[in-house]
């Protein structure tokens, strides 16, 4: 695995480095813009198929298990609201090291391949663990069943005390679930930045758009299973009876396991130079090109055996461990890149700080059931998608500075009144709360979206895969350091934010202080505007920074160790919460270890 050719000389390894940097120059070099030649791939082609079929199934699983958190950690478990949160990061943490999945990828290739395999390897680990958690019995839920129709929990009765502290190791395997579906989605992004390069610079943005419409198509599948299959009565639904959440486990191991041959048989991806089962010649295949139309050609290098994938165009360079490594620290020297990670990250923790009521409104407050929440989630994927879509015909060369906080003072403007009915009882329905979403989804979406277009333009060749994940994988960290400092702000209140009883009283004065911890929630999303002067306006903003801006160690340097700091403390502060002799402590946003029995 990575075995090359020839091993480099010292100080060779530089010189390689420097050379792949520079065989595109930093600016657009092509008549029409691209940053690469070769013209714009057609991701539509039958033998590509298995490109857009990453994103479909991670849609699926990514979407799948997150929907079933309310119906089970919240209405069936009835953990408390600030271990839901908790438990809702770590089921989603494997996104916060992007990066290290992306250097694997980028620089271990397995036969000569860096997606391909990474792919299969994916999807297996997320089958497995599907199917380990699909295989975990499932413990009595939290609450009694009233006698009277329509038969729901009766929030004044519990039967199971112990429920709440039983969903560590179901929130453990959702994780390792995640570890596998993010190593095959971070090839696939890889695939993403070297499709863009080649797109014109007019409609540059349309691959990734395209992705992420298809991803969200996934989510929509996800949310129909769920929203259907488990709104029995255990899951603070409407049916009688419905699948249980080991059921759902079971259905997503389905696409799972069917997208390892997929991974292999339909994607297109170039075989490196210098890869050990060829000797010393190296294999090479022309690229399956292909204009705007479509038309495509496959053609084969005179000397190269008949394979089922021919790949891009190999680089004429023989790929090494050692020259790839130096190629990826000349990139995160980058002051621009630098740049773009702060904004990524420090945006995403200011902008996440959250209050953790929001659980609780939406089920006791707003008496919100698993299949009405389930439908308008889905119905708002929709609606995210046209705002993706809206994106991508009109506004690829829009101000990205402009639609960034145009659309998060717009989301936040709506959120405001049916927050705030909900809360004082002006409007206590479970369709008029969740119309909130469906008017956001928009602008959510192309707020979204645009942030992800400057890492295509920072992007070097030869490193997709790590200037992708790095970008983001500071962006994604943001969430979890967002969530455990939300959780340790919010759990000094009192009365306790995160306890259904409160809930349940509904005394004036607690609304009162739920509404104060949602204003300081608005402030915080506001706030986060100030680092907006970090991310270029738009591509040629970004060409200009990327030839202007210094490069140095230092960047380097503060640009991972930054990263690293905070997937430390968010993976410390995150297993803390849901580890139930840990989660009284107040970092973790408990009440305090010493007061866990009541005594507040």
């Amino acid at each position: 695995m990575g075995a090359t050719n020839s091993t480099p000389a010292p100080g060779e390894a530089k010189k390689e480095s420097a050379t792949l940097l520079q065989k595109q120059p930093p600016a657009e070099s092509s008549s029409d813009g691209a940053l690469e030649e070769g013209g714009a791939i057609n991701i539509y082609d039958w033998r590509r198929m298995g490109y857009l079929a990453q994103y479909f199934a991670v849609g699926i699983i990514y979407g799948g298990l997150p929907a079933t958190q309310y119906g089970f950690y919240i209405a069936y478990l009835n953990v408390p609201a600030y271990v839901s949160s908790a438990v809702a990061t770590l089921a989603t943490f494997p996104w916060s090291f992007k990066i290290l999945f992306a250097l694997v990828t980028d620089a271990l290739p397995i036969g000569g391949y860096r997606r391909r395999p990474y792919m299969c390897l994916g999807w297996l680990v997320a089958t497995m663990f599907l199917i380990a958690l699909a295989s975990l019995p499932l413990p009595d839920p939290y609450y009694c069943f009233d006698d009277a129709p329509p038969h729901r929990y009766n929030l004044t009765s519990v039967c199971n005390e112990d429920a709440r502290s039983a969903g560590m190791p179901f929130a453990i395997l959702t994780m390792c679930v995640a570890i596998g579906y993010v190593q095959a989605d971070v090839a696939a992004d890889a695939l993403t930045v070297q499709y863009a390069r080649r797109e014109p610079v007019a409609t540059r943005g349309k691959t990734q758009t395209t992705a992420y419409l298809t991803r969200t198509c996934g989510q929509v599948v996800a949310q129909l299973l769920v929203g259907f299959g488990m709104n029995g009565r255990e899951y603070n639904g409407s049916f009688a009876s419905g699948l249980s959440f080991s059921a759902v486990c079971a259905i997503l191991a389905v696409p799972s396991v069917l997208m390892v041959p997929i991974s292999w048989y339909l994607v297109e991806e170039p075989k490196l130079v210098g890869t050990p089962n060829t000797g010393n010649k190296g294999t090479r295949f022309v690229p399956l090109t292909g204009n705007a139309k479509g038309d495509t050609k496959q053609a084969k290098a005179a000397d190269a055996p008949t394979a089922p994938h021919p790949a891009d165009d190999a680089d004429e360079t023989p790929w090494t461990l050692r020259s790839y490594c130096s190629t990826a620290g000349e990139l995160l020297k980058s002051g621009l890149l630098f740049e773009v990670v702060c904004y990524s990250f420090f945006s995403a923790v200011i902008g996440g700080i959250g209050t953790t009521a929001g659980a609780e409104v939406q089920r006791v407050w707003a008496d919100v059931e698993n299949l009405p929440n389930q439908l308008f989630t889905m119905a708002g994927h929709f609606l995210f998608m046209l705002g993706l879509w809206i994106m991508r015909a009109r506004y690829l060369g829009a101000s990205w500075r402009v639609v960034i906080a145009t659309t998060l003072v717009v989301t936040n403007l709506i959120d405001m009144p049916f927050t705030f009915c909900t809360i004082f009882n002006v409007v206590r329905n479970q369709y008029f709360f969740l119309d909130d979403a469906l008017l956001t989804s928009i602008p959510s979406a192309m707020n979204f979206v645009v942030a992800t277009y400057v890492m295509v333009e920072v992007a070097e060749p030869g490193t997709e895969g790590i200037t992708y994940g790095m970008l983001t994988t500071a962006a994604n960290v943001g969430g979890p350091v967002a969530t455990g400092l939300s959780n340790w702000l919010f759990g000094y209140w009192d009365p306790s934010l995160s306890e259904s009883s409160n809930y349940v009283k509904d005394a004036q004065s607690f609304r009162n202080e739920v509404a104060n911890s949602y204003w300081l929630t608005y402030g915080f999303a506001f706030a986060s505007l100030a680092f907006l002067p970090l991310l270029p306006n738009q591509k040629a903003d970004t060409q200009a920074r990327k030839a202007s801006r210094p490069r140095g160690t230092p960047y380097a340097v503060a640009s991972v160790s930054l990263i690293a700091l905070a997937i430390a403390y968010s993976f410390t502060v995150s297993m803390l919460t849901v580890f139930p002799a840990t989660s009284c402590l107040q970092i973790a946003g408990g009440e305090g270890c010493d007061l866990a029995d009541g005594d507040r």
